[in-house]
């Protein structure tokens, strides 16, 4: 799968709004950010946002994930 760097910058820059102290990491082929930043926490229209730019909220690692 391939990302751009665009997709990845606007969905920290939506992170970042929440928290700026979000932790971040990647493991095959995904990177994860802000797992303090729960999906129900933020505005209806950036988690729309972050659908559209290729993150999700991933339940198995309570975290935002973008695969890359």
């Amino acid at each position: 799968m391939k990302t751009t760097m665009q997709e990845l910058i606007e969905g920290f820059n939506i992170l970042i709004k929440y928290s700026d102290k979000g932790d971040v990491c990647a493991e095959h082929d995904v990177i994860y950010a802000s797992s303090e930043i729960e999906e129900n926490t933020m505005s209806m229209e950036d988690v729309a946002k972050m659908d559209e730019l290729g993150w999700h909220w991933d339940e198995d690692a309570d975290s935002w994930a973008k695969f890359v």
